[in-house]
């Protein structure tokens, strides 16, 4: 996969102390939001017994309570199935990956009908979370990459570094899979804000 090229950003409208303390202020509020609320789905799939079980409650998109995740609520149940079915024959290749991205084009490779790349990442970050294999990138789908193109102009590739966006997001503190969530959930949060101030240089 190709990094995202840049295209020329829009005009300033914010200064970049403004800036920085917004966006330092939606990773706080995201912060304090997720301490609280554990996503139980991946919980559940880092306490299976093995990895067998972990593929099926990943695939299948359930937690301890039985409970879909709403992102996958619309899926057939025949879908999340058949990817549990093809998962669970490349067991032994899902098991040998050494990296997250080895992990999740392993599981953009299986053939499953209605399998959209939003699941396939949520999937892949379940399995991850129980193999302890965790993105170094930030993957973009849907309201991911329409956040990403708020803060950074026009976007292209399948995914963006932390290197890429602006100071607070490159922080030890936030890691690729939280940014991730960042982009989707506050992605309306990050109109006005100028992407040429987004795109200054830490001096450290």
């Amino acid at each position: 996969m190709k990094p995202i090229t840049k295209t020329k950003p829009a005009l300033q409208i914010n200064s970049v102390v403004e800036t920085e303390k917004r966006l330092y202020n939606i990773i706080k509020i995201y912060k304090k939001h997720k301490a609280d609320n554990p996503d139980s789905w991946i919980e559940f799939a880092k306490s299976q017994v093995n990895l067998k079980e972990a593929i099926r409650v990943s695939s299948l998109s359930i937690n301890q309570s039985n409970k879909r995740h709403p992102h996958q609520y619309r899926l057939e149940q025949k879908t999340l199935n058949a990817t549990c079915d093809e998962l669970l024959l490349i067991e032994r290749k899902l098991k040998a990956a050494r990296t997250f991205d080895e992990l999740y084009q392993l599981i953009m490779s299986i053939d499953v009908y209605g399998l959209g790349p939003l699941t396939r990442y949520d999937i892949a970050t379940r399995i991850g979370a129980y193999l302890k294999l965790y993105p170094d990138r930030i993957y973009l789908h849907a309201g991911t990459r329409t956040g990403a193109k708020k803060l950074l102009g026009k976007v292209d590739g399948e995914y963006i570094l932390k290197s890429d966006l602006p100071k607070p997001f490159r922080s030890r503190e936030v890691t690729c899979s939280e940014i991730e969530d960042i982009l989707c959930i506050f992605k309306d949060q990050f109109n006005g804000i100028d992407p040429r101030l987004l795109l200054v240089k830490s001096k450290c």
